[in-house]
């Protein structure tokens, strides 16, 4: 192979990583979808409805109904008390426990899908990092479930910090444990 060509394969080469990254980077739909439940913005929201974001959003994710969704939009930044919520874990969260789901169906659906959605790859590479290091460091002496465990906590660990005395409970646990050749109860 002449170095003629060698040039050749190698522009043909550069050009299609170039298109690839374009075309992987441009996507951000689920970007402006979260961007519909920024707490900062409800104010400006209840008098502006941002359309174009919802039109957006809905040509992303053509299962939602953009009439519905805009609703019920609406109805959640001019609601003191849905205001005060903040993050769309936390909105999905007082939706599903106070059972206004089918109260707000598409908002749900839009909420679900925010969450379940990384918005950056860092978020997923720390994750699976951060399960790297559990499964090394217990690889011979952790059985499975308790391997589990501890990277959901991991994952979820703004949940486990949300979670009152929570390092309190776990060495209770433990101390009351009866299987254990060491004593851990001061006297």
């Amino acid at each position: 192979m002449d170095d003629n060509s060698r040039s050749v394969i190698a522009k043909e080469v550069c050009d299609i990583i170039t298109v690839q990254i374009k075309e992987r980077f441009s996507y951000r739909g689920h970007l402006q979808a979260a961007d519909l439940f920024n707490k900062d913005k409800y104010s400006e929201f209840s008098k502006i409805f941002p359309v174009t974001v919802l039109n957006d959003v809905c040509s992303f994710y053509p299962m939602l109904s953009k009439s519905r969704l805009r609703t019920e939009l609406e109805v959640i930044y001019s609601r003191e008390d849905l205001k005060e919520i903040v993050g769309a874990m936390n909105l999905l969260l007082f939706i599903m426990e106070n059972n206004l789901s089918e109260t707000f169906i598409e908002t749900s659906k839009i909420l679900k899908i925010i969450v379940t959605t990384p918005m950056t790859t860092a978020e997923a590479e720390r994750t699976f990092s951060t399960l790297k290091y559990i499964k090394t460091f217990l690889r011979n002496t952790m059985l499975d479930d308790r391997l589990n465990a501890l990277a959901m906590m991991s994952i979820n660990r703004n949940l486990v910090h949300e979670i009152n005395n929570f390092d309190d409970k776990v060495m209770e646990k433990f101390i009351s444990m009866k299987d254990r050749s060491a004593h851990f109860v001061f006297k």
